[in-house]
């Protein structure tokens, strides 16, 4: 993993502002791949289509940010914080998310395929389309949470708490559910 400088984080992620601002027209896409970022706050802030692949992300928090499209395959996000994030069609697949708080965020029609996301908080959360096939969801909870027309073959529901969950036309072959 590299580091980066405080500062010198600050500027790339303000010039990937201006990028998502002008329609990619000026600014530049951050490449934050393989960077330590652990405990670090992008809370709120527009990372539209961001670069984080393998990047350790440990106990950061994305609290209401914008991760549309964004890349993180492989990064570690344990006892993050995306609470009322939007990652809508990001690809997430291989993401350790365990212990996270991730209450009312919106990962639909995410690729998150072999995600590690056991014993975290995904209630009311929207993963409407999205692909979790051979995700580890052990002892997270999921009550009221949007799981329509998900992809979770393979998955493993041991002890997930499913209350109040839409699984509609979810696709479950294969699924291990255990409590």
């Amino acid at each position: 993993l590299r580091s980066i400088a405080p500062r010198q984080l600050a500027r790339t992620l303000q010039a990937h502002e201006l990028y998502v601002e002008s329609k990619q027209r000026s600014g530049k896409r951050a490449n934050l791949d393989s960077t330590d970022l652990v405990g670090k706050s992008f809370a709120g802030m527009k990372l539209w289509h961001i670069r984080m692949q393998r990047a350790d992300l440990a106990g950061a928090d994305f609290s209401g940010a914008d991760l549309r499209r964004a890349i993180l395959i492989g990064a570690t996000i344990q006892r993050g914080r995306l609470a009322a994030a939007d990652l809508t069609g990001g690809r997430l697949n291989g993401i350790n998310l365990t212990e996270a708080d991730c209450q009312g965020v919106c990962m639909a029609k995410t690729d998150m395929e072999f995600a590690i996301m056991a014993n975290s908080d995904f209630r009311k959360a929207n993963f409407r389309d999205a692909d979790m096939s051979g995700a580890i969801l052990d002892a997270a909870d999921f009550s009221g949470a949007d799981l329509r027309r998900a992809n979770l073959r393979g998955a493993s529901f041991q002890d997930t708490r499913l209350h109040g969950a839409d699984l509609r036309d979810a696709r479950m072959g294969g699924a291990i559910l255990k409590h």
